[in-house]
């Protein structure tokens, strides 16, 4: 796997289209596993299928990767495999690296990849940088991933428990949403993510993300409010809609209209301020237990 990526490391739209293959793959797996135990693989599968790879097209992470080559240095495996490099932002930007402080991983798509930017100008790169300026120092590793879902996090959960995080960012499930699988089956595979992780004993922080409202009004609300109703049931906090203030802001995303620009990080990471203080918090309290 890892030959073969590095055989297209300079050909970046080769390289997307096999990270794409990959991610399809175990979503079409997960997904087809949740429906035939429902009984409803036969009339769901050749549609749900479809819908899969025509959005594979224009959804989320369909197109290229950082124009530096960031997700293809940072992802080895997706399934099982490796992220490397926890200096966050300082990393490319010239800045010392930041050093110290508890071992955060985002378990994410390609908006904490930063698709299309340098990795120091990702949200959650900017976001280390800031809090560490406030004397709030965290280690990053940034496993965003370009059109990752939940069953695509979930092959690579195992790999990053034996880093020994402090705490897990989540940052899944609109590629799911994108492609239209039905909201249970997405509920189901995230509800799995996270009791594993708390089986780790490990702290987390739940992102909540939406879809277009195109998507229809019973399928738009009902994902809206799977996050944050799944985070209360598991007792894991969740932030409502994390791009809020951004998405839907022409001027705030790429020419794609769903990725942002640098612009969009940068309140991207303010939006998440206070619940990433409120996890270090979180964290220091359960090492002085």
């Amino acid at each position: 796997m890892k030959s073969a990526i590095e055989a297209v490391g300079q050909d970046t739209e080769r390289a997307d289209r096999h990270l794409d293959a990959i991610s399809l793959f175990a979503l079409g797996k997960a997904v087809a596993r949740r429906l035939f135990r429902g009984g409803t693989l036969r009339a769901l599968g050749p549609a749900l299928l479809l819908s899969c790879v025509l959005s594979q097209l224009g959804a989320c992470g369909g197109s290229a990767q950082n124009e530096d080559s960031a997700g293809l240095g940072t992802t080895v495996d997706e399934f099982g495999g490796g992220v490397g490099g926890s200096g966050g932002a300082g990393s490319e930007s010239g800045d010392t690296p930041v050093t110290g402080g508890p071992r955060i991983v985002f378990l994410g798509d390609s908006i904490a990849a930063g698709l299309h930017l340098p990795r120091a100008e990702a949200f959650p790169d900017v976001l280390q940088a800031e809090l560490a300026r406030e004397g709030r120092p965290f280690q990053l590793v940034n496993a965003g991933v370009s059109g990752d879902t939940v069953a695509g996090g979930a092959t690579r959960l195992d790999w990053m428990l034996k880093q020994d995080p402090d705490a897990i960012v989540v940052e899944l499930g609109v590629n799911d949403g994108l492609r239209g699988v039905p909201v249970a089956a997405i509920e189901w595979d995230l509800r799995e993510l996270l009791e594993r992780i708390q089986a780790a004993d490990v702290e987390m922080l739940m992102l909540g993300m939406r879809v277009p409202p195109n998507y229809g009004e019973p399928y738009s609300e009902s994902f809206a409010d799977m996050f944050c109703r799944l985070g209360e049931e598991l007792g894991v906090p969740c932030v409502p809609f994390f791009m809020e203030g951004v998405a839907g802001h022409a001027d705030l995303n790429l020419e794609d209209g769903i990725h942002p620009t640098r612009e969009g990080h940068l309140i991207l990471a303010d939006n998440l301020k206070a619940p990433m203080l409120e996890l270090l918090d979180c964290i220091a309290a359960g090492e002085q237990k």
